[in-house]
Order: C-alpha cells, then structure tokens, then sequence
C-alpha cells in the first residue's frame, strides 16, 4: 500500500504524520503511540507532575524533562529535546530495566534501521522475546520477518502461525494479514471464503488494509 497525500490527510492526527514516507513509518508511529493507551494517567496537581505509570514505574514530565521514576527512586532522567532527537536511548534504558512491552520498540528500531543499518537479526530476538512476554504485535512483525525472508529463512508456514497468534491476542492488523494468507494460499490452503471472513472482522474493526481487499475482491467479482 502506498501512502498516498489524500490517506494520510484523511487519517492523520497531527500535522507530523503529512511527512511520513512509507507504511513502515506509519506502522512505527501507530505502534509507538500505544504505549499511551496502555498506561494510566498522573493528573497534574501541585504535588505530582504530569506522567504516566507503568507498573511500579513512571514516567514524568517536568521542567521540560522526563524523568523514570522506579519504586519511588529516580533511575534516569533527559531533557525532552533530547528524548526527541534521539528516543531509542529512552527505549533501550527501559529495557534494560526489563520494562514488559518494550521488547517490540526495540525490535521495530533494529528491523526499520532507525538509528543506522538495520539489523535484522536483533530484531528477530527482541521481537522474540516479546512473543515470550506475551506482547500482542510482536507476532505479526514477526510473522511478516518470516514470511519475506528478512533476517531469517523464508518460512511461510510459521508466518501464518504468527499471525494467528497475533491475532489471538488481539492485534487487529493479523486478521487482515490471515486474510491475505487464505486469498493466496501463503502458509496455508487456498480459501477465498476464509479470506473474506478474516478481511470483513478486520474491517468491521477500521482496519484499512483489510478494507481495501474487500474492495478489491468485490471488484474482481
């Protein structure tokens, strides 16, 4: 899928979002911004600052930084300009620290080749390990690695397993890639009811990919 000036003025948030180049760039940036739908707010006051918690952390925002709170303690702290210009450092702290979920950032870094090269084969472990932690988009990035031969042996079979996975956690995305496996017989039998079947409950869920298969095999009808 190319996208397009009239996709992304029909579906960006924020004016940044016009100058992205590639579905990877945008599949990055909605991947990042779930990190907001899985914390719980800090509400400003006179006594806390304005953040978010994660399990027995949090992050803050104050005096123009952000600070990681753990158990109470401050483990590190960067000026938001700086977290801006170089956010995988942040990242990276956090996983260090074993923060659950942050195993598919670093994965979507070292596939995408944000910091430098790209490094397939790290990407592969982190998304891995966050298949292991029970990450719920981790499979489908995966499963897409397997399925395209990128860092590991083309394996299209354990690609549609992955994107069953993904799905069975709830990744709205590895319905439509399913879809796409049953319409052309990738990892599995051929079978265009199937595929229209994952496709429609993708769909009926906003996702646009699966949205513009059904559009496509109503036209091929």
């Amino acid at each position: 899928m190319t996208y397009t000036n009239e996709f992304l003025l029909r579906h960006a948030e924020t004016s940044a979002e016009l100058f992205l180049k590639s579905p990877e760039e945008y599949r990055f940036l909605i991947e990042l911004k779930r990190i907001v739908n899985a914390t719980s707010v800090i509400n400003d006051n006179d006594e806390v600052p304005m953040g978010f918690a994660f399990g027995n952390h949090k992050i803050l925002f104050q005096d123009g930084e952000i600070k990681l709170i753990q158990d109470g303690r401050m483990i590190t702290q960067c000026k938001v300009s700086q977290f801006i210009r170089r956010p995988y450092e942040y990242f990276r702290k956090l996983y260090e620290m074993g923060h659950p979920g942050v195993s598919l950032y670093m994965g979507l870094y070292a596939e995408n080749g944000f910091l430098e090269e790209p490094d397939y084969e790290a990407a592969v472990r982190y998304y891995e390990q966050g298949i292991g932690e029970g990450d719920e988009y981790c499979p489908v990035n995966l499963g897409r690695m397997y399925c395209t031969g990128t860092g590991v042996p083309v394996n299209l079979k354990k690609g549609f397993e992955l994107y069953v996975l993904g799905w069975e956690r709830g990744d709205v995305l590895a319905a439509t890639n399913i879809g796409y496996c049953y319409e052309v017989g990738q990892g599995v039998r051929k079978n265009r009811e199937k595929a229209i079947e994952y496709y429609t409950t993708a769909a009926e869920m906003g996702e646009e990919h699966a949205i513009e298969a059904l559009k496509r095999l109503e036209e091929e009808e």
